[in-house]
């Protein structure tokens, strides 16, 4: 018996180490995304069996991708800080390995619904771009997607809940959204910049028929590869970066603030573009970068930095997580001129900014260096903000400001960390 279990037991043995090891490794994760797309909800706590995986998600925000290990999973939304026992939403799926998912909580909070989607990362054909479309809008009817101010259509009768994908060439766009086989524009987007290589998400959200709700939200979901280190450098190329701007404040915002800025280096000169969409509109709204003048890498403020818990995070809690403001993005950027008049004014509809200025890197550069004693740009180690919200909006005493600066002209309303691109 015992020369019998002997042979069973080196047989296992020979077949566990006969097995190639990534078959021996632990399975790849599940990364799950939640869309939050619920108009009438509050920002929501996203809760996998059990246990929390995102908190205080705004309508309107679309999550990071999370890590789950592959299996069946009771997925519930309910309001923040609420409980399970108050979850909305209430849904199973599976979810396995290696597959990317994005999770659509649609509809109103008297009727949320979930839906869930397998996301394509592959990288899209060389010099192009992907972008996929998710329509979470619940009283518009079917909609196409059209070339802005064309008539021609990229996608057709994209239904509620529904999502498709296309290819484009890297570019800059702008879309109208038209009710199915209708000529009628009930929106038209911001100029969106798709970089070759690059996937993005186009989310329409909020109401059709109460203004100030609808949008399109963009979202980069992945970037071109890096180049292969053997690669020889190309002479005298541009140097992009890129910071994808996320909503700060949004209890006071109408609608979250979303965008890109991107940073252009050419030589001495330095292009700075701003497309940004959801701040109130009608207003001049102040921008910059910020950053530390020690070295140290700014990152934009988690919830934390509201220190004195009154529920914002006014400019001067930003301040230990993003160091001081160094470049304002007005007409002239190397003034480091903070309180001037010529920063974008947000249009009406979609509270939408389409900024673009040229400056002197050398000028930029002397000015920072006898202002603030920095050596040079550094923009990977800084963040990017938009400020101001409705001139009317209730705020508390506790909001701190620049001296003799209302707080609704400097509260923070989007933040984002740049990388570099290219």
């Amino acid at each position: 018996m015992h020369h019998v279990y002997r042979v069973a037991l080196a047989l296992a043995l020979l077949i566990l180490l006969s097995l190639p090891a990534a078959s021996l490794a632990q399975p790849q994760p599940a990364l799950l995304r939640v869309i939050h797309a619920a108009p009438t909800a509050p920002a929501v706590d996203v809760y996998a069996n059990g246990v929390p995986i995102l908190r205080n998600l705004a309508f309107f925000a679309l999550s990071e991708y999370l890590a789950l290990p592959p299996g069946q999973y009771t997925i519930q939304v309910t309001p923040a800080n609420a409980g399970l026992d108050d979850a909305f939403l209430t849904g199973g799926w599976l979810l396995t390995n290696n597959t990317h998912y994005t999770l659509m909580a649609v509809s109103t909070i008297e009727n949320v619904g979930g839906v869930l989607e397998i996301d394509n990362q592959n990288a899209p054909p060389p010099g192009q771009a992907r972008v996929k479309l998710y329509h979470t809008v619940p009283d518009a009817p079917p909609i196409d997607v059209k070339l802005a101010g064309t008539g021609t259509s990229v996608l057709r009768a994209l239904p509620f809940t529904g999502s498709a994908a296309l290819t484009v060439p890297a570019g800059t766009y702008q879309f109208d959204i038209t009710p199915a086989g209708s000529p009628t524009v009930i929106y038209t987007t911001p100029p969106l910049r798709f970089e070759p290589d690059w996937g993005y998400t186009l989310t329409a959200v909020g109401f059709l028929e109460q203004p100030g709700t609808f949008g399109v939200r963009s979202h980069v979901d992945f970037t071109a590869p890096a180049a292969a280190a053997t690669a020889p450098a190309p002479q005298a190329a541009e140097r992009v970066y890129v910071a994808e701007l996320r909503p700060l404040n949004t209890s006071v915002t109408e609608q979250p603030a979303t965008g890109t800025a991107r940073f252009t280096l050419s030589g001495d000169t330095l292009t700075l573009q701003v497309n940004a969409q959801g701040l109130y509109p009608g207003t001049m709204h102040l921008q910059h970068y910020h950053g530390f003048v020690d070295g140290q890498d700014a990152t934009c403020p988690p919830a934390v930095a509201d220190a004195n818990s009154d529920g914002f995070i006014d400019l001067v809690e930003t301040q230990p997580f993003t160091g001081i403001t160094l470049v304002p993005l007005h007409d002239d950027p190397a003034s480091l001129e903070i309180q001037v008049p010529t920063y974008p004014i947000a249009g009406d509809p979609g509270g939408a900014i389409n900024y673009a200025q040229t400056v002197s890197v050398n000028a930029l550069e002397s000015a920072l260096l006898s202002t603030h004693g920095i050596a040079d740009l550094a923009l990977e180690q800084r963040t990017v903000f938009l400020h101001g919200v409705n001139p009317n909006a209730n705020l508390p005493e506790s909001v701190q400001s620049l001296p003799n600066v209302p707080a609704q002209v400097t509260l923070p309303v989007a933040c984002g960390e740049i990388v570099r691109v290219q």
